[in-house]
């Protein structure tokens, strides 16, 4: 059964999975419910996002980044966390199995509490202040007695299947956004990108990534949409759209398992 007091606002920014992640949205809430945008850049996204949740009006708003797939029954289980969480918590938030980062991790979409979305929109820093104008709302807020609630359970999977292109942009934001992690993430990269060439790509975007000294944007238009003279250059060709038997085909339990073994493989090689 669908569940019908959720709104689902769907960011793209043109990736591979843009159709796939609707669909997949679409066995879970009725599609009248599913509003898909593409603003840029990321803050004016998340901004449009929360403006059309509250015009929609429905109690719970899902923000969900189009090269996110969620697993079945993934909005079933955020709405049961959010109807069990206090009426102080902004939004409630799973893990998600991030294939850069080769592990799960808590990140991924958050299921609003639609009533506090205003005071999101009041606290959300600048445009070019955050790389996590979302979080970072939150965050401040989180002074003023809000909370957020994250669990562990895995209810998608993030960066797979995606265009080469927006790969390498991921990796080179990532060299920022994520630097800390920078070590262990190049380390695991490069052990596997003999059997993934998305890894390959990766690693030509984190080191572009670590030399580029101005200011870092999640912004697809600061980015090139054409990668050919690097993959060419490296017996590569972009990836084609997914087609309509490759989505229908889709299943996120699978890939999860398959992926697990292609792990276990390349670290015990």
């Amino acid at each position: 059964m669908q569940i019908t007091d959720v709104s689902v606002i769907i960011r793209s920014a043109g990736e591979r999975t843009s159709d796939l992640c609707y669909e997949l949205v679409c066995q879970q809430v009725p599609r009248e419910n599913v509003v898909v945008i593409n603003e840029f850049p990321f803050r004016k996204a998340a901004q449009r996002s929360f403006e059309i949740g509250l015009d929609l009006g429905r109690p719970w708003t899902l923000c969900l980044d189009a090269d996110i797939l969620l697993r079945r029954n993934a909005l079933r289980t955020l709405r049961t966390w959010a109807l069990e969480a206090d009426s102080n918590v902004l939004y409630v938030q799973g893990s998600i199995l991030d294939k850069l980062f080769g592990r799960p991790r808590r990140a991924g979409p958050y299921f609003h509490r639609t009533s506090l979305l205003p005071k999101l929109l009041e606290h959300m820093p600048a445009e070019g202040v955050s790389l996590r104008p979302d979080t970072d709302a939150a965050m401040r807020l989180e002074s003023f007695g809000y909370r957020r609630f994250q669990q562990s359970l895995i209810i998608a999977v993030h960066e797979f299947e995606q265009y080469y292109r927006d790969i390498y942009r991921k990796a080179f934001v990532h060299a920022h956004k994520h630097a800390e992690q920078i070590t262990n993430l190049q380390s695991f990269w490069e052990r596997i990108a003999a059997v993934d060439q998305d890894y390959q790509v990766a690693l030509w975007g984190l080191r572009d990534g670590q030399v580029f000294q101005d200011t870092i944007s999640h912004d697809v238009c600061r980015f090139p949409r054409d990668l050919s003279f690097l993959l060419t250059a490296q017996g590569l060709r972009e990836k084609h759209a997914l087609s309509t038997v490759e989505m229908t085909q889709w299943d996120v339990d699978r890939l999860m398992i398959e992926y697990g073994q292609m792990r276990v493989e390349v670290e015990s090689s």
